[in-house]
């Protein structure tokens, strides 16, 4: 596999961002530096547990949720939507919405985004089969 980052600037960003992985490297690196062999052996193993971690996570949530891949463009809809969502990007996250709402009846959209998604719920009502569009700091689980 090639790797189009050099090794520096990827320790850089794990720096910079604070990611979890660069502090356990790095105690690894300290732990070891004094035996390369020890050094990989350790770093291989915590990459096939994590991976396997992984997969296991991946499973669990497969058997509870079931995801739907929506694989319609709904044009018709789409071109309303974009005439009133002002950041297009939000445009395919109603577009999914709507996907499944012609599954599941009534469904609702939940939605943290209130400028570009929930404030628009009667146009986005209007033009899709949701039941209705609420902003995430008013919804209440039952």
């Amino acid at each position: 596999m090639k790797n189009d980052l050099p090794i520096g600037r990827l320790l850089t960003l794990m720096k910079e961002n604070e990611w979890k992985t660069c502090q356990i490297l790095t105690e690894i690196i300290l732990t070891h530096k004094n035996n390369i062999n020890i050094l990989v052996d350790i770093i291989r193993v915590s990459q096939d547990s994590f991976e396997a971690d992984c997969d296991f996570r991946r499973d669990e949530i497969g058997e509870l949720v079931y995801f739907c891949d929506r694989n319609l463009p709904y044009i018709e809809i789409r071109n309303e939507l974009e005439k009133f969502i002002p950041d297009q990007d939000d445009v395919p996250v109603v577009l999914d919405a709507h996907h499944v709402g012609l599954i599941i009846e009534n469904l609702i959209l939940v939605s943290g985004n209130y400028w570009d998604i929930s404030a628009y719920k009667r146009l986005i009502c209007k033009n899709t089969s949701l039941a209705d569009v609420i902003y995430l700091k008013y919804f209440i689980a039952p």
